[in-house]
């Protein structure tokens, strides 16, 4: 009997330990920013914070309102930077979300966080690309009456959180050539 337990427990030990190796390697291979993100962002302006980048607009302008992106799986979130900037240039406050291992369920509620963070700004909207879109999703069906709108970036909310008879301002965006994405009807 001590023999099968020690055979069990050895295995188990074995299980646990190339589970985690194959996790810390697999977390390793990110999707980077492009090469053009250096030419076309000046990350020099870009504010890091402990788990979140923030672009601001290059004006003293008001800022209009703020804008929280979660990245796709296994995507660094610098590589939404010329989106972020480009929104940002608009008169918003973008934060990109920067969750551990790439992966957006992991900082799912960070959303919260970053909008403390920004008192003044009043509208808040949020948005993710991919697996970040149903983090995102998550988080607005949740949080109606503080996000003002959802912006879906090759992605859709989980079924649990079904947004069709509501009156929620949902913006979706697929590429006709994506290849990888399903288009769904919210």
């Amino acid at each position: 009997m001590k023999k099968t337990l020690k055979i069990v427990g050895v295995g188990l030990a074995v299980l646990v330990a190339v589970t985690v190796a194959f996790f810390v390697i697999w977390s390793g291979f990110d999707y980077e920013p492009s090469k053009q993100l250096h030419s076309l962002v000046d990350e020099k302006k870009v504010v890091k914070k402990d788990d979140y980048y923030v672009f601001k607009p290059q004006t003293n302008k008001e800022i209009k309102a703020g804008y929280i992106i979660y990245q796709g799986a296994k995507v660094e979130p610098l590589a939404y930077g010329y989106y972020a900037q480009q929104i940002a240039n608009e008169g918003y406050l973008v934060a990109v979300v920067d969750s551990p291992f790439n992966m957006s369920f992991f900082s799912q509620n960070k959303a919260t966080d970053i909008v403390k963070s920004y008192p003044k700004i009043s509208a808040w909207f949020i948005g993710g690309h991919s697996l970040g879109g149903v983090s995102a999703a998550s988080y607005a069906y949740d949080h109606q009456n503080s996000i003002k709108g959802l912006v879906l970036l090759a992605s859709y909310p989980m079924n649990k959180n079904n947004f069709s008879t509501s009156t929620y301002p949902i913006l979706s965006l697929t590429g006709e050539k994506d290849g990888l994405s399903t288009v769904h009807f919210i």
